[in-house]
């Protein structure tokens, strides 16, 4: 999620987002909030399970 071109990628299609959904918040709050999400689960314990 630190990469990027994935931030980039991901911005570059917000808006139309609002043609489903509406208004729509700001992009950098919930990519950073979707970004704390992603960090914060426990992948270690996931791979371990693989």
């Amino acid at each position: 999620m630190d990469d990027p071109d994935i931030k980039h990628r991901a911005q570059a299609e917000w808006e139309t987002l609002a043609l489903e959904i509406g208004d729509l918040p700001p992009f950098e709050e919930r990519f950073a909030l979707m970004r704390d999400l992603y960090v914060s689960l426990p992948w270690c314990s996931i791979k371990k399970a693989l």
